[in-house]
């Protein structure tokens, strides 16, 4: 094999392999982690040894446009970040499990 051709086939291999590769909640400090979310609606997040995406609720700035129906009410979707233990991210609408149960 040519250098040229497996020059091209190496930058072809990391190509893909970066297009794979995500940011992951765990190495973002919270301010990134919640810009990462407002941006692309979803978030990585390390489950053991594979990466899961997190698609949870609205972005923490359109907060305010979540209007849950009666009986539900607003949480927030917390995950562990390199410099907060609980950073919110996301809130959705969850059952209450309200008094009248």
């Amino acid at each position: 094999m040519r250098p040229v051709a497996v020059v091209t086939l190496l930058l072809a291999l990391l190509s893909v392999e970066r297009a794979f590769a995500q940011p992951i909640a765990d190495n973002m400090t919270c301010a990134e982690a919640v810009s990462y979310y407002e941006r692309n609606g979803r978030i990585y997040k390390r489950n053991g040894k594979d990466v899961i995406p997190i698609y949870n609720g609205v972005p923490v700035s359109k907060r305010k446009a979540l209007h849950c129906n009666w009986g539900y009410m607003e949480q927030g979707y917390s995950l562990r970040t390199k410099d907060k233990r609980r950073c919110t991210v996301s809130y959705r609408c969850v059952e209450s499990g309200g008094w009248d149960r």
